[in-house]
């Protein structure tokens, strides 16, 4: 098969939302920023273990190993936080905030717990990798206020079952995806600002045409642009009718596609 050459370096970001059923785009949940936990410090870990049962004959002949337990627990470092964060990591949390604007937050008290579960995505900071867990943090968390440094609240979160099948984890790789290198349409402003992995672009002009420009990250895959049902050859200009334009970017390799969504408005 070769060596692998992928490697990921670096931090990221913590996403997290009540859980009722798993979102239908990761790419949405992700992109947002109102459901960041906070900035972390000190990076996420992610820890799968197993309880087993063994046993065997007394010859040997006959060996039995069970998996009869397993257990994942995401920790990680909250350093900007605020009231409302800890109600998410607490189950007996609970939050007020009076009309002055002062949040008090008690803790503790067993008749006070939840039974809220959370959706808790951590996305690698150049967004090629996701790891996503259905959880409470149940095994409490530790926050210092020291003299030279941030105070960071230290969590964990338990998995449990986020679906019928049992699963613990869900895991996104993106890091073999057919994807752009650059993306610029004139000098129009994309927003979100561009980056490999997020599909989906807003942007505004009031001019006539405005060029398409798309360079895919490897070169040996295709670029194909398409303005509504026109297509547009990477480096030619577009023509905008006023209002939405739809113009989607495809980046294919072999069978697999990876496409880019952008509304550019005419005004």
């Amino acid at each position: 098969m070769g060596e692998l050459s992928q490697y990921t370096l670096g931090s990221g970001h913590l996403h997290i939302q009540e859980f009722t059923t798993l979102p239908t785009d990761w790419d949405d949940f992700f992109s947002s920023t109102d459901n960041l936990i906070g900035r972390i410090k000190g990076g996420a870990s992610i820890e799968y273990t197993t309880e087993k049962y063994a046993d065997e004959d007394d010859l040997g002949y006959v060996v039995i190993e069970d998996i009869t337990k397993e257990k994942v627990i995401l920790k990680t470092g909250v350093m900007t936080w605020d009231g409302d964060t800890l109600a998410k990591l607490c189950t007996t949390a609970r939050t007020t905030t009076a009309a002055d604007g002062t949040t008090t937050v008690k803790i503790g008290g067993l008749g006070n717990q939840t039974n809220t579960r959370w959706v808790i995505g951590f996305e690698h900071k150049d967004r090629n990798l996701r790891v996503i867990i259905v959880g409470r943090n149940t095994e409490g968390f530790t926050f210092d206020f020291k003299q030279d440094s941030a105070t960071v609240i230290d969590c964990q979160f338990r998995a449990e079952a986020s679906d019928s099948e049992g699963t613990l984890i869900i895991m996104q790789d993106l890091r073999k995806c057919p994807v752009l290198k650059s993306l610029a349409i004139g000098t129009l402003t994309l927003t979100p600002a561009f980056s490999p992995f997020i599909k989906s672009y807003t942007a505004a002009t009031t001019n006539a045409t405005d060029t398409i420009t798309a360079v895919a990250k490897t070169g040996t895959d295709t670029v194909a642009i398409l303005n509504g049902e026109t297509p547009v050859t990477s480096g030619a200009a577009a023509t905008w009718a006023t209002g939405d334009n739809d113009v989607t970017v495809s980046v294919t390799r072999g069978t697999t596609v990876y496409t880019y969504d952008i509304t550019v408005t005419k005004s």
